[in-house]
């Protein structure tokens, strides 16, 4: 998928890979069976609302993230569950949106991936609130 903006629920086989170029959005819930690659510019927004991607293959992430949350719910955030190599290739932004209420307190914590990712420290992290964020990505 080059160039294309997507966001629906499903999956694609354990062969295909998928390039996210800049200006585009890869989003939604499923599973894609190959390696992601997020350029620089691209940015990759897992869950329909809240959810997960799950990837069989491997993610180089050298563009943008998109996460929402949601305290009130009982899958408080996105997710994003790698099988394959979790990298940051890139210094893009990890933006958090806040769905619901009750409104980010301090010591608020999110797993948005299944492992660490490498050089996950890069990505600068932006809300819309007065939140201070630490980045524990890595």
């Amino acid at each position: 998928m080059q160039q294309r903006n997507a966001s629906r629920a499903g999956s694609l086989a354990p062969a295909s890979a998928v390039s996210v170029n800049s200006g585009a959005t890869l989003g939604g819930t499923g599973a894609i069976g190959g390696p992601v690659a997020v350029s620089a510019g691209g940015t990759l927004s897992p869950g329909v609302s809240l959810g997960t991607l799950t990837l069989g293959g491997s993610l180089t992430l050298a563009g943008n993230l998109l996460i929402e949350v949601d305290k009130s719910l009982s899958q408080s955030n996105d997710v994003v569950a790698v099988s394959g190599a979790l990298t940051n290739a890139g210094v893009g932004n990890l933006t958090v949106h806040n769905l619901g209420a009750p409104p980010l307190a301090a010591g608020d914590s999110f797993q948005i991936f299944n492992k660490p990712l490498l050089n996950g420290a890069a990505l600068h992290i932006v809300s819309a609130g007065s939140e201070v964020w630490t980045n524990k990505l890595a």
